[in-house]
């Protein structure tokens, strides 16, 4: 899957699913801080962001630009809105 900084900026402040490494994230949502994409979740601590939109863990990640790839383990990063449905 490819991802842009347009389709990220996007789903800032929704309801998204993914999976960091092994862990299955289906309640979280996205925000952004200083260029870096953080998913706010209750499931995996790792670099903090000041807003967590009312959950208790966030998680950082960037695009990596030439691929479009996300990094730091973060997949099948999906938006969810009336169903679950991915973008591409």
């Amino acid at each position: 899957m490819i991802y842009t900084e347009e389709i990220l900026d996007r789903m800032i402040g929704k309801a998204i699913t993914c999976k960091i490494d092994i862990t299955i994230i289906k309640d979280g949502k996205l925000n952004k801080q200083g260029g870096l994409y953080f998913i706010c979740q209750d499931q995996r601590t790792g670099y903090s962001i000041s807003n967590r939109l009312g959950y208790s863990k966030s998680w950082c990640f960037k695009i990596n630009n030439k691929s479009g790839i996300l990094t730091d383990g973060v997949t099948r990063l999906k938006l969810l809105k009336s169903g679950t449905y991915e973008i591409y």
